[in-house]
Parts: structure tokens; C-alpha cells; sequence
């Protein structure tokens, strides 16, 4: 899956350029004035590449195409925005640490298996064991819907 892709890519960014990085982290975590601007300079920049990512998966069969495009580039951009502030928990750091220096090292073996976590969820689903949703499993958009209910 490209998404996994690109979660390795984005890690590697952010290690191989800690200063550029760092304006990135106090415009996200920082206290500044102009923070909702700058995350939606972001958005628009990155929709574009978002909006192709999600429909090569369509294509390639890694992304139901019964579902909506604009909702699996919600659902994707919702994870991106969501794991900013689940993995600096995960590992312990503050994200107003982040946003006044970058750490030396990361746990990449903690942040990699969050990252496979994601992809095994939105391959297979949130329930135990699960192949195929229940009779309950689908909305009108393909969006399974039993890992939510629970």
C-alpha cells in the first residue's frame, strides 16, 4: 500500500532535515498566531498529491471505489493530522518539546509499528479476526462500519 509508503517517507523527511523540520513542528504544535493559516497552506498543497495517492489506490484495488474519493482523502488526511499528536504520545514527547527543538533519536521501531497498525486497520478492519463486515458492516458510502460501533 503507497500509504505505508509514504508514512516511511514523511519519517525520513523529518530525520534527514531537522531544521526545516522544526519550523514545521512549532507552526503544528507551537503557540503561534498564525497556525491555522499555515495548516491550510498545507492542506491545499498537499491535496493534489493526496487526491492522485488515493486514486491509484482506487485503481490498483487498495481502496473500495465504492467509496467516495473526497471521503477516503478525508479519512486519510484525518489519520495524518490525527497521528501529529498520537505518536510524539506514544513516545513520550511533548509536543511543546517539539515545537522548541527536535528529539536526538526516535524509537523508529515504535513509530514503524504504528504505522503498520494503521495499514492492517484500514486493510482489514478494526474487529478481531475480521474478513468480511457483518450484515451491519456497510453505510451507503462502503465505509465499514462495524469497527466503528464498537
Amino acid at each position: 500500500m503507497q500509504l505505508r509508503w509514504l508514512f516511511d517517507v514523511s519519517t525520513q523527511f523529518d530525520l534527514a532535515n531537522p531544521a526545516l523540520t522544526q519550523i514545521i513542528n512549532r507552526a503544528v504544535y507551537g503557540d503561534v498566531p498564525f497556525r491555522a493559516e499555515v495548516m491550510q497552506r498545507t492542506q491545499v498543497a498537499t491535496s493534489g498529491y493526496l487526491r492522485e495517492l488515493v486514486q491509484r489506490g482506487i485503481d490498483q484495488g487498495d481502496i473500495s471505489p465504492d467509496l467516495k474519493l473526497e471521503f477516503a482523502m478525508f479519512a486519510v488526511q484525518a489519520l495524518g493530522n490525527e497521528l501529529r499528536q498520537f505518536i510524539p504520545q506514544q513516545l513520550a514527547l511533548k509536543t511543546e518539546d517539539l515545537a522548541q527543538e527536535m528529539p536526538e533519536s526516535f524509537d523508529m521501531s515504535a513509530i514503524n509499528q504504528i504505522y503498520d497498525d494503521v495499514v492492517r486497520i484500514l486493510e482489514r478492519g478494526i474487529a478481531h479476526g475480521a474478513s468480511e463486515p457483518s450484515e451491519h458492516g456497510r453505510d451507503h458510502d462502503g465505509l465499514r462500519t462495524s469497527a466503528l460501533l464498537y
